[in-house]
């Protein structure tokens, strides 16, 4: 009998360990979740991924708080769930290997997820409308694989990141996210994989100062609101290439000026308020390569960029075989030949030669003299190149200018010279 009663126990403890299926658990109505709570009512440990809903076929749950037993899973993916507003049962999971949660329409906070404190692989967060903060991940201070933040359309507040302070591959921040700042990535000192900045609402990245070497590729684009980089001003190298584009409101990259490599090309393109590629001067120009389908240095489509002849760009043009094109962008950065142009000539200042301008200040008309200009080139005092005068002779006509500090470069055919004049 004795015998029996040990078999019995044996038995029964087997039972108690085999409480939850094998495999994924896949719940894909709340009529399925229901049923697993009361088939499985001491399941603890999954040993496979947990999801809840499925992506692109829109379920009817809206509880799930008899998951509250649950404590491990492989990865968790919680997706297109339209009625379910919050994550209260899933509290006991402590660590995670990818946390998903995307298109769940109302749900309104991650509140359910407080006792998370590691996701070794990726955390993605994407296209929830109502979601506003991510209060609930506050105890995660190991990410091992990708940040995605995507179209979370309300979300304003994701300061609850900080306890992150590297991430493993890719830091992704895109699509029309309500945040203004990137306050809670400051601790983030590395970011092993790309980093990508596209934001429709983005004017601050100063959280990001920390950030020292991106693995990947670094790609700023489509940030409509973004004036400067200012947070990255720590950045010193890039493994991959880097791109600006398509920042409507973006005036300088001067916050660059620590990078000293990348490895890849070096794109420029359609910022329309970009005057200057001052930030760039410091960078290693042989860390700038094409590939067999791009070129390894494109500018072009910035209509106010007419500084483009600094120490980096004029190193990369001045080997012959290193392909690259500069088209479309303002007088003094129009083309490649311009920019090689004003990269070979040294500029004096006139006050040490016998060059003279008069009357100056000067209401329209300006008089040269012991000069023969090849052309003349206006910049205002803020950069901005805005007039070109070819074969000026011993006159200029500065009257349709506005009031206002102007610099003149004035080219010859063996030297450049430049003055300031005051326009009354």
């Amino acid at each position: 009998m004795k015998f029996f009663t040990t078999l019995s126990l044996v038995f029964t403890c087997w039972i108690l360990n085999a409480q939850c299926p094998s495999g994924d658990v896949v719940l894909l109505s709340q009529a399925e979740v229901d049923t697993f709570v009361v088939t499985y009512p001491n399941c603890t440990e999954i040993n496979g991924d947990l999801q809840i809903g499925l992506q692109f076929d829109p379920s009817d749950i809206a509880d799930i708080s008899g998951l509250s037993t649950i404590t491990s899973v492989e990865n968790l993916i919680i997706a297109d769930n339209p009625l379910l507003t919050d994550l209260g049962g899933l509290s006991a999971i402590s660590s995670v290997n990818d946390l998903r949660i995307s298109s769940n329409a109302i749900l309104a906070n991650l509140n359910g997820l407080s006792g998370l404190s590691f996701i070794h692989g990726n955390l993605l967060i994407e296209f929830n409308a109502a979601l506003t903060d991510l209060d609930g991940l506050s105890e995660i201070t190991s990410l091992g694989g990708e940040l995605r933040l995507r179209a979370n359309t309300s979300l304003t507040d994701i300061s609850a990141l900080s306890g992150i302070t590297s991430v493993g591959t890719n830091l992704r921040i895109s699509g029309p996210n309500a945040f203004t700042h990137l306050g809670g990535l400051e601790n983030i000192s590395s970011v092993g994989g790309n980093l990508e900045l596209w934001s429709t609402f983005l004017t601050d990245i100063s959280a990001l100062s920390g950030i020292t070497s991106i693995g990947g590729y670094l790609d700023i684009y489509n940030n409509a609101s973004l004036t400067s980089l200012m947070g990255l001003d720590n950045l010193a190298s890039i493994g991959g290439y880097l791109l600006v584009s398509d920042n409507a409101t973006l005036t300088s990259i001067a916050s660059l000026d620590n990078l000293t490599s990348i490895d890849g090309v070096l794109q420029i393109f359609s910022n329309t308020a970009l005057m200057s590629l001052t930030g760039l001067d410091n960078l290693d120009a042989t860390t700038i390569t094409g590939t067999t389908f791009l070129e390894g240095l494109y500018i072009g489509f910035n209509p106010q960029l007419s500084a483009c002849a600094i120490e980096s760009i004029c190193d990369y043009l001045g080997v012959a075989l290193n392909e690259g094109t500069i088209t479309d962008n303002a007088i003094g950065c129009a083309t490649r030949e311009e920019v090689e142009t004003a990269c070979v000539v040294s500029i004096t200042d006139i006050s040490q030669t016998d060059i003279k301008l008069f009357p100056n200040p000067t209401s329209g008309r300006l008089q040269l003299r012991n000069i023969t200009a090849e052309h003349v080139d206006v910049f205002t005092s803020q950069g901005q190149r805005i007039a070109r005068y070819e074969s000026p002779g011993q006159e200029l006509d500065l009257s349709a200018l506005p009031p206002g500090v102007y610099h003149l470069h004035l080219i010859a055919p063996d030297s450049a010279h430049v003055a300031r004049v005051v326009k009354r």
